[in-house]
């Protein structure tokens, strides 16, 4: 009994309780979305969108995509909101939603980053119409970005298989209680990516061909989403004539310094 408790978690929704596994490896969160909107029996005009942890202390409140982060033992009151599109689509990744979905919700890389004003414009309405009816969007990738995240992969599982000693090694605290680097989480491991001080030293695996192909990969991707996130934002705040550079501006003076090698 008290592992199946420390595996489980205690759940209250409205008046009802129920006890559900924790997600294996943060790896199921579909299968938990779907399982606890099955125990509650949830319509299909609700949506889960967070969880409170030990309620009656006041513990802090989680997004749904923490879940995976339970540790088991914990009680925990769901958080859910009245929505206008089914509970069960709302966590499923593409290849699980209906077509007509993914596809009035993507825009190619090459039609937001186009020359021409017009292409990008629309794209940047499609995503806008997007995220106005499903809360999100999806940018298709071209070759060279998605050779980039191949690329990215294997040199993630070629870090991540090193033994626990040497990844500790690429982590280092920053400002503000952060940190950039390796972290373990029992459940998860995960390389933090952020800004750093401009006279920081961002905290790579140690100098050798696995941890330079690891530094290039990373910083490579790292750029292809900054350069995607900004087009794409860029585009979004034309279509809602908004003061686009002011909105690029605030993005580029934050202060928080930047990525170096």
């Amino acid at each position: 009994m008290g592992n199946l408790l420390s595996q489980s978690v205690q759940v209250e929704h409205e008046g009802k309780t129920a006890r559900v596994l924790v997600p294996n490896q943060n790896l199921d969160l579909t299968a938990a979305y779907l399982q606890l909107a099955e125990k509650f029996e949830l319509g299909e005009g609700v949506i889960i969108t967070g969880f409170v942890i030990d309620p009656k202390a006041g513990g802090p409140t989680c997004p749904f995509k923490l879940w995976g982060g339970l540790r088991g033992g914990e009680n925990v009151r769901l958080i859910t909101v009245a929505a206008s599109i089914p509970a069960h689509m709302a966590p499923l990744p593409p290849s699980k939603m209906p077509g007509g979905w993914v596809r009035e919700a993507t825009v190619s890389w090459a039609c937001l980053s186009s020359q021409d004003a017009a292409t990008r414009g629309a794209a940047g309405a499609t995503l806008l119409e997007a995220l106005k009816k499903h809360g999100f969007g999806f940018v298709e990738a071209d070759d060279e970005q998605h050779s980039a995240w191949l690329r990215t992969v294997v040199a993630s599982l070629s870090f991540f298989s090193k033994p626990e000693e040497e990844k500790w090694k690429a982590r280092r605290q920053v400002a503000n209680g952060k940190f950039v680097g390796f972290a373990n989480q029992k459940k998860r491991q995960f390389f933090q990516m952020r800004t750093v001080d401009r006279e920081g030293c961002f905290p790579w695996p140690e100098v050798g061909e696995d941890g330079e192909e690891f530094r290039v990969a990373m910083t490579g991707m790292y750029g292809h989403l900054g350069e995607v996130a900004r087009c794409a934002l860029r585009e979004v705040c034309g279509s809602l004539e908004m003061d686009t550079e002011s909105v690029m501006g605030m993005l580029d003076n934050n202060g928080d310094g930047y990525l170096t090698g």
